[in-house]
C-alpha cells in the first residue's frame, strides 16, 4: 500500500470545470413552515420561493412564490409550531350551525391550496427551467423531503424534480459551514459561549444585518436566503485584512466570496465529487461535515479517502468511505484490527452498543457534499491546533501498519450494507466487539427523557406566560374543553 502523508497536493491548483452551463442557470430558493419535523407524514402551512437568475437577481418575469394549505382533516398542528410560526387551527361554525375548522395564517386575504394542487404546482414551478438549481437553509434534511413525500402522496415523481433536464441542489446550511473555514471574512460570525460559530440563519441573519423580520415565516426565511446568497457573492476582500503570514497561504477562495461560491456549488454535481476526492489520492483533506460531531471545529473534519487508499474506483459508485483523521486513535487501531467476520458483525449491531466508534465517514455523492484541499483551509485554528495535528498524525502512522489494505477496504465494501441493520448484542456471534450497557444506564435515559418532556412543557408554559399583548389560540386538543377560547397576556 502506498503510505499516506502529510505533504502537499499536486493537485491543489487544479481547476475543475464544470459542465453544467451556468451561464443560464436560474436558482430557486425555498422553505416550508409545517406542522412538524416528520419529513414523511408532516402537514405543510406554507411554502414560499423566489426565482433568481446567475446573478440572483429577481427574475422580473417571476412573482414570489407564496402558498398556504388547506387544513388536514388527518393531522393536528404541532403547538410548538403553532406557537413559532403563527399557524393556528380554528373551528368554524356555518349559518346553518354546522361545524368545521379552517388553518388560520398570515396570509388572511390569500384562498388556501389543497395540498394535491399545490404539489402539482410546485412540481411545475420546480420544472419550468433548465438547468435550474434549487436551494434552501437546511434543506437537504428537511426541505427536500418535504417536498419528495409530497409528490410520492400525490402520485408525482418524488425525485426527477431535483435532477432532470439539468437540475441540481444545493444547501446554503452546508455552504456557510464550509465558508467558515475557506473564506470566514465574507462573514461576521456569531460565537457562543463555548467558542463555536452558530450556524444557525437567524443568528447568521443579525450579525450580518440581513432583513429577517420573521424567522418562522417561510417567505421571511427566502428573504433572507437571498440576501445571504448576494453576501456569499460579495467583492474581493483586501489585502489589508490578512496578516502576512496568512498573505503567503491565500488562495484565490480564501480571499473571493465569489470565487469560493463557484467552487463550492460545483459538488452539486456527483460527477465533481468523485473526481475531486480521487484527486486527493493519499493526501488529507477537508470534508465539511454538519454533523453535530464535528461543530466543535466549525464543521470541518479533516479525512482521507479509504477508496483511494485501496485504489477502489467505480463509475456507478454512489458513496464514497473517508477516515475522519480527528477519531480516537485507539478506536482506530482497534477498528483497523477487525477480521472480516468481525467487521460483518460489527456493522449490523447497533452504534450505542459498539465497543469502539466507527472512524470512517460514509459520504453520498448525490447529497451535495463539499470538500476542499487541506492548504485551503489554514483559517481554521481549530483543525489545525498542535493537539489536532498529533491525533491526525497518530492515525495516519495507525493506517499505514495496516497489512493487507486492499482486502479490508474490499471486506468494509461487502458489509457496509449492514449498517442499518442496528441489532442488539444479542444478534451477533463477536461478542469482543460489544460494550456493557448497564440497566442503571437504560432506567437513567428514561429518566433524561422524561426529564426533558418536562422541560419542554415548562418552556411552553413560560413563553406563553411571557407573551406581551398577544393573543394565542390554540387547538381543541390542548385545551380542557372542547372548545376554542383566546388565551389573553397582558
Amino acid at each position: 500500500m502506498k503510505a499516506a502523508k502529510f505533504r502537499s497536493n499536486p493537485n491543489a491548483n487544479k481547476k475543475f470545470e464544470s459542465k453544467s452551463g451556468d451561464d443560464a442557470i436560474t436558482y430557486i430558493v425555498y422553505d416550508y413552515e409545517t406542522y412538524g419535523i416528520d419529513t414523511k407524514s408532516t402537514g405543510i402551512t406554507q411554502l414560499a420561493a423566489m426565482k433568481l437568475d446567475s446573478e440572483f437577481k429577481v427574475r422580473s418575469n417571476d412573482i414570489a412564490y407564496n402558498f398556504e394549505t388547506e387544513i388536514y382533516p388527518d393531522k393536528i398542528i404541532n403547538p410548538f409550531a403553532s406557537i413559532k410560526t403563527g399557524f393556528k387551527i380554528r373551528k368554524k361554525i356555518d349559518v346553518d350551525g354546522s361545524v368545521d375548522y379552517e388553518l388560520i395564517g398570515r396570509l388572511a386575504t390569500s384562498a388556501k391550496l389543497s395540498e394535491k394542487d399545490l404539489a402539482y404546482n410546485w412540481y411545475s414551478y420546480l420544472t419550468a427551467n433548465k438547468n435550474t438549481c434549487i436551494l434552501g437553509y437546511n434543506n437537504l434534511n428537511f426541505d427536500d423531503k418535504v417536498t419528495s413525500n409530497l409528490f410520492f402522496r400525490n402520485f408525482i415523481n418524488p425525485y426527477s424534480w431535483f435532477f432532470t433536464n439539468g437540475n441540481s441542489r444545493m444547501d446554503l446550511y452546508h455552504i456557510v459551514i464550509a465558508y467558515a473555514s475557506l473564506c470566514p471574512k465574507a462573514l461576521q460570525w456569531h460565537v457562543k459561549e463555548d467558542g463555536k460559530y452558530s450556524f444557525k440563519l437567524e443568528d447568521i441573519s443579525r450579525v450580518n444585518r440581513l432583513m429577517h423580520e420573521n424567522a418562522h415565516d417561510a417567505m421571511s426565511d427566502v428573504k433572507a436566503c437571498v440576501q445571504l446568497l448576494r453576501l456569499l457573492n460579495g467583492k474581493r476582500i483586501d489585502l489589508e485584512e490578512f496578516t502576512a503570514q496568512e498573505q503567503s497561504k491565500l488562495f484565490n477562495i480564501n480571499r473571493s466570496p465569489a470565487e469560493c461560491f463557484e467552487f463550492l456549488a460545483k459538488f452539486r454535481r456527483k460527477d465533481f465529487v468523485k473526481t475531486f476526492v480521487t484527486s486527493q489520492r493519499n493526501f488529507r483533506f477537508v470534508y465539511f461535515n454538519p454533523g453535530y460531531g464535528s461543530r466543535a471545529y466549525h464543521g470541518a473534519m479533516p479525512v482521507i479517502s479509504l477508496d483511494n487508499l485501496v485504489g477502489y474506483s467505480d463509475a456507478k459508485q454512489r458513496e464514497v468511505i473517508l477516515v475522519n483523521l480527528l477519531a480516537n486513535p485507539e478506536d482506530v487501531k482497534e477498528f483497523f484490527s477487525y477480521t472480516p467476520e468481525q467487521l460483518a458483525d460489527y456493522f449490523k449491531l447497533s452504534a450505542k452498543y459498539r465497543k469502539v466508534e466507527c472512524p470512517l465517514v460514509i459520504v453520498e455523492v448525490n447529497k451535495f457534499p463539499l470538500f476542499a484541499e487541506w492548504k485551503a483551509c489554514f483559517q481554521n485554528d481549530r483543525i489545525n491546533g498542535e493537539q489536532e495535528q498529533e491525533r491526525m498524525q497518530q492515525n495516519i502512522e495507525i493506517i499505514n501498519q495496516v497489512d493487507d489494505m486492499y482486502n479490508f477496504g474490499a471486506t468494509i465494501r461487502n458489509v457496509m450494507g449492514e449498517r442499518f441493520a442496528s441489532l442488539s448484542p444479542e444478534g451477533i456471534s463477536c461478542q469482543e466487539l460489544v460494550k456493557e450497557v448497564e440497566f442503571q444506564d437504560e432506567e437513567q435515559n428514561t429518566q433524561t427523557n422524561e426529564a426533558t418532556k418536562l422541560t419542554k412543557s415548562f418552556k411552553l408554559s413560560h413563553y406563553l406566560n411571557n407573551v406581551n399583548n398577544k393573543t394565542i389560540y390554540l387547538p381543541d386538543t390542548l385545551l380542557s374543553e372542547n372548545t376554542f377560547l383566546p388565551i389573553r397576556y397582558a
